[in-house]
């Protein structure tokens, strides 16, 4: 039978036992947490760099840190958006790079991202726009196919042309068959994917990127498209304006071979102003050889009234030249009233002023003519005024008397009362 000193013995050696256990455990835990492998995490943020923030996201910015790279491919939006955040803090230089460095994987991620990142209107705009450029100069189908899915909150100007702008410059070709596509759904609501509004950030984005040539050919497509697509002014004028620099002969040519149309005609008549501003009489002598079905009248009212402004003694000696060349038309008419009541020098002399309203064709708009003259000359000089209607050729003499008596009205209106009464 053991004794109580014995069973006092065993028991203070297993307590000493399960004592050393316990100590073997900690130690062998400590060491593997000492020295084993570390829980992978976000990297840390990097120091403050020196400089501000760029103004957008750039593919030619250094790279995050290689240890990032695994999160960047791997991690969630919201894992991200709190590591950018942090990065954010700092300069901003960090958050920039990553987000250049996750948009090589996941570019709809990193977009969306700059979106919530960014600390202002402006700054959201130009790093959303700066990803999906870069986007589209790698990849520009899927940048596009992101671009165009349904209710693509960030689907603005900005976003379209920029995307646009990088299509231009990596797959011309693939740019303009997506907007023929836009183009033959006829879309007119002013969106940017509306059919007007492609085609012109399209060409800007062709000329931009120095595809004139594509750019002309393909308004001439659509302009000879028998579907009769709705390009718009826009289209002849953006490549018009190009083609000026070199030649305004050979864009005045190139406009007139197109198809007429209502949107061809109105970019000849803002192609003639252009024109005429370095050059009026050349510009003039084209539109006269306009047909009217071409807008002739158009483009020359244009220039005239320009060149009025600029130059009315030249201007002037064109209208006298021109006038006895024509049979008389609505749009000499136009042109008459207009040098009657802008150029300096009808108002300095009014009988200049009735010289050409006597060449006015339509009698109801030349009797309202002579009347405005006569009824401002008779305010400072009612003798001559009266004297002039007397011993004209080509007035009535029934338009005389209403003259005459207009002359007297106005006199009496511009004396004093005291000189009335008296």
């Amino acid at each position: 039978m053991k004794t109580i000193s014995d069973l006092q013995k065993k028991q203070g050696f297993s307590w000493v036992f399960i004592a050393g256990v316990l100590v073997v455990g900690v130690a062998l835990g400590w060491w593997a947490y000492r020295f084993g492998p570390s829980p992978v995490h976000p990297a840390p943020p990097a120091s403050p760099a020196a400089s501000s923030p760029a103004p957008a996201v750039d593919s030619t910015r250094p790279s995050a840190p290689a240890a990032s790279a695994n999160t960047y491919r791997t991690a969630g939006y919201s894992e991200l958006l709190a590591f950018l955040r942090n990065k954010l803090s700092g300069s901003g230089e960090d958050a920039l790079a990553a987000l250049a460095e996750i948009a090589k994987t996941r570019p709809d991620l990193a977009i969306a991202l700059a979106q919530e990142l960014g600390r202002t209107d402006a700054e959201k705009s130009l790093w959303v726009t700066g990803l999906v450029n870069n986007w589209a100069l790698r990849d520009p189908k899927h940048a596009w196919d992101w671009l165009v899915q349904p209710n693509n909150k960030l689907a603005n100007n900005p976003v379209v042309g920029a995307v646009m702008d990088a299509m231009a410059a990596s797959n011309p070709e693939m740019l303009l068959g997506n907007i023929d596509v836009l183009l033959l759904t006829n879309d007119t609501s002013g969106s940017p994917f509306s059919a007007r509004n492609s085609v012109y950030m399209g060409l800007q984005a062709l000329v931009k990127n120095g595809n004139l040539a594509l750019a002309r050919a393909a308004v001439e497509s659509w302009a000879n498209d028998s579907v009769n697509l709705p390009i718009g002014t826009a289209a002849y004028e953006i490549v018009a304006m190009a083609m000026n620099q070199a030649s305004p002969e050979n864009t005045a040519a190139w406009l007139k071979s197109l198809p007429v149309s209502e949107d061809r005609n109105a970019a000849i008549g803002t192609f003639a102003v252009t024109w005429g501003e370095s050059d009026p009489g050349g510009a003039m002598h084209w539109a006269e050889s306009l047909q009217p079905q071409e807008g002739q009248s158009e483009a020359v009212g244009k220039i005239f009234v320009q060149w009025m402004q600029n130059d009315p003694g030249a201007a002037m000696n064109w209208l006298d030249n021109y006038i006895p060349r024509t049979a008389g038309s609505l749009q000499d008419d136009v042109l008459i009233g207009s040098m009657i009541l802008f150029s300096p020098t009808t108002k300095r002399d009014p009988n200049e002023a009735l010289a050409l309203a006597d060449s006015i064709a339509n009698p109801e708009t030349r009797q309202l003519y002579q009347q405005q003259i006569i009824q401002s000359w008779a305010r400072t000089d009612p003798e001559s005024a009266i004297k002039s209607v007397l011993t004209s050729k080509t007035i009535p003499e029934d338009q005389k008397q209403i003259l005459n008596q207009l002359i007297q009205e106005t006199y009496q209106q511009t004396i004093s009362p005291s000189q009335s009464e008296q």
